[in-house]
């Protein structure tokens, strides 16, 4: 089995200065609570099992349970994976 990832993890805040230094403008990443969250996804339509399957995931990158690096994805491509900033600014 693999584990496909970057070959950096990165946090939502990194995610947001990142954003700041290739947008040039200001990014402000702002936690929300468990209860925060869900109301912020019910309010975008979403129904109460997805809401709580995005606020669940969401928690886990949070507290760091998705940040595995593994390699795998580079050796299966056979080069390294792009930076976050470099992928940023392709979507330019």
């Amino acid at each position: 089995m693999y584990e496909l990832s970057g070959d950096t993890a990165w946090s939502f805040a990194e995610f947001a200065a990142a954003s700041a230094e290739v947008l040039g403008a200001s990014v402000r990443y702002e936690t929300l609570t468990a209860d925060q969250q869900h109301a912020a996804l019910i309010a975008t339509g979403l129904d109460e099992d997805t809401a709580w399957l995005f606020g669940r995931a969401y928690a886990d990158m949070a507290a760091g349970e998705l940040d595995a690096v593994s390699g795998d994805l580079a050796r299966l491509i056979g080069h390294p994976t792009e930076p976050l900033r470099t992928t940023l600014q392709s979507w330019l």
